[in-house]
């Protein structure tokens, strides 16, 4: 695979249980994209819903089933001119939770044109899928959209190297997912001429195997982009699950995010209630812990 220079990245690893903060800064990552080509959507052979589709006619998405659980961005905080980077572990359940209708646990980075890493649950299946928000005519995503579309789903089963068991910071052990969500503008104040891309959304795992981040997707385009901390009519969700399920809620396993903090332009933050608000758990789930608002867990069992 080929070495790419990144900028050093933060992210807090393996101190979910403590709280604390342990900074990682690879100086290189792994170009492992073409072992994630673009693909239809799909996790077991069944078609996984477009996410802009599943979201229309809402005010507010993500809805219908709305928002189980979950870390929103405050209106007014984290404004976004150039560079926005989630960092996070999500719990992922590589064999399913066996819910009726989609589940999926995602997050935006804060931007207008965002991508999303999504955990996708239904029935026994389980998957890691990536959606973006950036496809557009004049500069399609890789799979050749050019609208907001499903990029790649892989079934979990099929990524043993991407997830290893850690706490939950409650003191349960489940598979952990590290991923990083990150748009970056090209330039700094002037943008480079038309038609040169000015913006760029990729997205990095981290490999268990071979301890380094692997780019597993990269979108360049040309945009002008909305500044979502105003009116939070954009990119207003960080860490959440998201059900399309009717109340009451199914039972599910324990899903969650641990050690989530956003850089955002030049300031990180560990996204604390000044920023950042919670939405509590669809009934009959149960909040199992919080550290407000980087880290939490929810649903119906702590049991894998």
């Amino acid at each position: 695979m080929t070495k790419l220079v990144v900028t050093p990245i933060v992210i807090c690893l393996c101190c979910a249980a403590t709280g604390t903060t342990r900074a990682q800064s690879p100086v290189t990552s792994a170009d492992s994209r073409a072992q994630f080509p673009p693909a239809a959507a799909q996790v077991r052979g069944r078609h996984v819903p477009d996410l802009a589709a599943l979201r229309s006619g809402f005010d507010t998405p993500p809805i219908p089933g709305g928002i189980g659980a979950g870390t929103l961005y405050q209106q007014g905080s984290l404004r976004v001119t150039s560079r926005a980077e989630l960092y996070t572990q999500m719990i992922v359940h590589p064999n399913g939770i066996a819910v009726p209708n989609w589940i999926f646990t995602t997050a935006t980075n804060r931007t207008e044109l965002t991508i999303e890493v999504v955990g996708i649950y239904l029935g026994a299946s389980a998957a890691l899928g990536v959606f973006d928000w950036s496809c557009q005519p004049d500069y399609p995503c890789p799979n050749g959209s050019t609208q907001a579309s499903w990029q790649w789903t892989r079934e979990f089963i099929d990524l043993p190297c991407y997830y290893s068991v850690g706490d939950d910071g409650g003191g349960h052990l489940h598979n952990m997912l590290s991923y990083v969500n990150r748009s970056r503008r090209r330039g700094n104040a002037t943008a480079p001429p038309s038609p040169v891309p000015n913006w760029n959304n990729s997205v990095l795992l981290l490999n268990r195997c071979t301890q380094e981040w692997d780019l597993v997707y990269s979108h360049d385009f040309r945009a002008v982009q909305k500044d979502c901390s105003i009116d939070s009519s954009c990119g207003w969700w960080g860490p959440i699950i998201e059900t399309f399920n009717e109340n009451p809620q199914p039972a599910i396993g324990e899903l969650g995010f641990i050690g989530s903090t956003l850089r955002y332009d030049n300031t990180v933050s560990s996204l604390t209630p000044g920023d950042t608000s919670f939405a509590a758990p669809s009934s009959p789930w149960t909040l199992f812990h919080i550290s407000p608002n980087g880290s939490w867990s929810a649903g119906s069992s702590t049991s894998n």
